[in-house]
């Protein structure tokens, strides 16, 4: 006898007559794994694109029945059978899946100030990971993220998990046929809805999940986790406003000493999780005056969102919160993903598809070579040519050098030619004349030089000094010399008798002034 699982499909879900099968792969759901609870929560977009025309559909299921713990035999058996009750129901075959682990799952560190004290705090997080005996024996495996803040600082979270717990997480999904996309910590997550709600504090408020018998203990502002808080022993629904107000001093101290931009104090608490939990934690937070207590209704989160069934409860607000992410352009960046190193050694070889794609490419760059050879032996050639120019520069600079001088040369001449055209010339046939006519017969010349056509320079002898003195007055009445001056006179001896010799300089008159002496004269 066989029995038929029950279809739990809406009228507007089922296939019509005719219709092709949906493909699940365009869907990307979201699993909780809580203490004891497996939460599914998934968005079906719709063919508009319009987000207020999404629709949500959420279940829980318990998954822990007779396992003690996820590290059994046992509890991966259970496991995997509401994964597989899930799936199969749900119609997720071959879907991408998002997953969010509680806090008795996986721990998180928040990390914020300058880039280097991030930095350091960030290596020695890793370097005590062995240490979280919480999470289980064994490895530990690590994520991170890294936003910055401003230029100098920088806001931090590392997610630790037990790789046992990640590898048997990606053992169940690949036995229930389903991808994970990526795991992070249920806290972060709650942490992303509480900043969707309808007026949502925006100041840093105390974020508490319930989950069973234990509570766990976070700080956030406005969707940002700041502090995954562990106080000691056992916390739950029954002790945890007695746990919040014996540590609120210390909570208060951490946010004036690493976010000091919060000058509000700790009032808001925010309670999600188990709704029996909820109901009892937010009766003890009612007796302690100085905090305001919020329950995480997914009812008044501002997504728009069109629930299939009744509204989810508060113990799904994480599995929402992951929900969201699916909305964010860069999702990846804002949450470590506690998987992203085990997806990166799965991936497919790209050797042979890379080689299939080369192959034009190799073509082109055969042709690239070829042309750049050519272009390479053009240049050589060129090269040579400029160094032969090169060497040919100094004797080029040498000929534009005379070149340029041979052309001053040429135009100085033309203008000095065109002055000489433009000055007087000397009559010097009559010059010598009159000179001749003004000696005395005692009286000889030796020598008689003209400097340039404005002095010249008479050496001569004469038998008495009376000659010479004569013959000085007549040249001063020759209209030709403007200036005469005797420099000097010696007493010599020829073979006639003694002699007086005398040295005589002359300034020539310009053609104006022997004009003008010659009108005198006359």
């Amino acid at each position: 006898m066989t029995t038929q699982t029950k279809d739990r499909r809406q009228q507007n879900e089922r296939r019509q007559f005719g219709e092709r099968r949906r493909q699940s792969e365009g869907r990307c759901a979201v699993f909780e794994v809580c203490r004891s609870m497996l939460h599914l929560a998934f968005v079906v977009r719709s063919s508009s694109g319009n987000q207020s025309e999404d629709k949500i559909i959420t279940r829980s299921v318990r998954w822990r029945n007779e396992a003690t713990s996820l590290h059994t035999d046992r509890g991966v058996q259970e496991l995997t059978e509401a994964f597989r009750t899930l799936v199969s129901e749900e119609r997720l075959l071959g879907a991408s899946v998002r997953i969010a682990l509680s806090g008795e799952l996986c721990v998180t560190r928040v990390i914020t100030g300058p880039t280097e004290d991030v930095r350091r705090e960030l290596a020695e997080l890793e370097e005590r990971s062995l240490r979280y005996l919480r999470l289980g024996p064994g490895r530990k495996a690590m994520a991170s993220s890294i936003q910055q803040l401003d230029a100098r600082h920088q806001y931090a979270l590392l997610a630790v998990a037990n790789q046992r717990t990640l590898d048997l997480l990606m053992e169940i999904a690949t036995s229930v046929n389903v991808q994970i996309e990526s795991i992070e910590p249920s806290l972060i997550a709650l942490s992303r809805a509480q900043a969707q709600l309808r007026n949502a504090c925006q100041e840093a408020c105390l974020l508490i999940q319930l989950d069973e018998d234990v509570a766990e203990l976070g700080i956030c502002h406005r969707g940002r986790l700041l502090l995954d808080y562990r106080p000691g022993g056992q916390t739950n629904a029954e002790n945890v406003a007695d746990v919040v107000a014996q540590h609120m001093s210390r909570l208060q101290r951490f946010l004036e000493r690493y976010h000091s931009y919060l000058t509000s104090r700790l009032t808001d608490v925010y309670l999600a999780g188990d709704p029996q939990a909820v109901a009892c934690a937010k009766a003890k937070f009612g007796k302690i005056r100085e905090l305001k207590v919020h329950v995480v209704e997914p009812s008044d989160l501002t997504v728009n969102w069109q629930h299939s069934a009744i509204a989810p409860g508060t113990d799904l607000a994480a599995a929402l919160g992951t929900a969201m992410s699916l909305y964010e352009k860069d999702s990846a960046g804002l949450a470590p993903n506690l998987i992203a190193a085990t997806l990166a050694q799965l991936r497919e070889p790209m050797k042979p598809i890379l080689l299939r794609s080369l192959i034009p490419v190799a073509a082109v760059l055969v042709l690239a070579v070829m042309i750049g050879a050519l272009h390479l032996n053009e240049r050589r050639i060129m090269s040579g040519l400029h160094a032969e120019l090169e060497q040919l520069q100094p004797a080029c600079v040498r000929a534009t050098e005379l070149r340029l001088n041979l052309l001053a040369a040429e135009t100085k001449l033309k203008q000095l030619e065109a002055l000489s055209k433009q000055l007087p010339q000397p009559e010097w046939q009559q010059v010598l004349t009159r000179i001749s006519q003004c000696m005395p017969e005692d009286v000889w010349l030796d020598r008689l030089s003209f400097h340039d056509a404005r002095s010249a320079a008479i050496s001569g002898a004469s038998y008495s000094d009376t000659g010479v003195y004569a013959f000085v007055e007549y040249l001063k009445q020759v209209p030709d010399i403007a200036e005469i001056a005797l420099e000097g006179t010696g007493a010599g001896q020829s073979t006639t008798g003694p002699t007086t010799s005398f040295n005589l300089q002359l300034t020539l008159a310009s053609l104006a002034g022997r004009n003008e002496k010659d009108s005198k004269h006359d």
